[in-house]
């Protein structure tokens, strides 16, 4: 899990899965994909649906 990364509570993460750098993962979120990429937010608005979409940094690169 990358650095400066936020996650809710109730989420479960499989073996393996990598997440980069300030990313968020929001409650409830079932993550089974191999990685999340830096600066994306995971998001499950329903249980079979889960979303990884990219968002604007506010931290200097």
């Amino acid at each position: 899990m990358g650095d400066d990364t936020q996650t809710g509570n109730n989420i479960s993460i499989g073996p393996g899965v990598t997440i980069g750098r300030r990313c968020q993962i929001t409650s409830g979120v079932t993550l089974a994909i191999r990685s999340v990429p830096k600066d994306c937010t995971v998001t499950a608005p329903h249980v079979t649906d889960a979303s990884i979409r990219h968002r604007r940094s506010t931290f200097a690169r």
